[in-house]
């Protein structure tokens, strides 16, 4: 009876530590997620695209979902200020590894274009000491940007205004970030036209997220999921030993 018991102590100083190892590491920490939009299939089989994960833990799936990516393009770029310069192109390339948001106008600056505009100095001035956080504002015509630059003085190195060479913005609105496609839950909140919402695009150019630039609460959903995508990479970093 004593050896029974012995055994019985014996194992729960092994397992039970064990069992609280695995609990913690699954349940030990609240994870935030933000859903990725698009994942791509097959188009014989309707299957979803998967991929190997070169960093998965045991525990995890050893396949990656494949995800759309918002295709490169060129701008034509307005000066910094209204009064020098020359007109330059810029390759949305040079946006790799880093957080974009972005918003869409036309031909003019008019009040729902000035209202975004607002909104995305005041998600700027939030994260002002994040420099993997900037800002895109698509335009039909580069004299749109001139109230713009009017009303915030030199544009932020963070925010970049400019002229699709190949499309429309609406168009570019419609296919490249696929804003006639999100889904919509709440028809109520969330029937919004492209010129009056923003697009979250991660670092690696997925769509995270849709959002009404004229509606503060939107708004503010925005500025917290930008927070979770953040420590979402913060804590990629750590887990695959990177500063």
């Amino acid at each position: 009876m004593q050896q029974i018991i012995k055994a019985g102590a014996l194992i729960l100083v092994l397992v039970v530590p064990a069992l609280v190892f695995l609990f913690l590491r699954f349940f030990g920490e609240n994870h935030f997620s933000l859903k990725t939009y698009y994942p791509l299939t097959n188009p014989s089989t309707g299957d979803v695209l998967v991929r190997a994960s070169p960093d998965a833990d045991w525990w995890e799936s050893p396949k990656d979902t494949v995800f759309y990516t918002v295709p490169s393009y060129t701008l034509s770029v307005p000066p910094k200020d209204s009064t020098s310069g020359r007109l330059k192109l810029k390759s949305t390339k040079d946006f790799k590894d880093k957080i974009v948001i972005v918003s869409f106008t036309g031909s003019v600056c008019d009040q729902t274009c000035l209202q975004t505009a607002g909104q995305i100095s005041r998600i700027l001035d939030i994260f002002n000491k994040e420099s993997e956080i900037v800002a895109l504002t698509l335009m039909d015509r580069l004299g749109a940007a001139r109230p713009l630059q009017h009303q915030w003085g030199n544009m932020p190195d963070k925010w970049t205004l400019g002229q699709p060479t190949h499309k429309s913005v609406q168009r570019v609105a419609d296919y490249e970030f696929r804003f006639n496609e999100r889904p919509i839950i709440n028809p109520k909140k969330e029937t919004f036209a492209y010129n009056e919402g923003f697009v979250l695009v991660d670092k690696e150019g997925h769509i995270r997220g849709y959002y009404k630039s004229t509606d503060k609460t939107d708004v503010d959903r925005l500025i917290l999921e930008i927070r979770v995508l953040l420590d979402v990479y913060a804590k990629n970093n750590l887990t695959n030993g990177n500063a």
